[in-house]
């Protein structure tokens, strides 16, 4: 499956992504691609 922005948020400067399926945020050390 793919993530759409909806399911990117940044909190506290970091970025967050709220995975749909598994129902639980991951954070993303390396940079954005966008």
């Amino acid at each position: 499956g793919t993530l759409d922005s909806k399911s990117v948020s940044v909190q506290a400067g970091a970025v967050f992504v709220n995975c749909p399926y598994c129902e639980s945020s991951y954070q993303i050390e390396e940079a954005p691609k966008w």
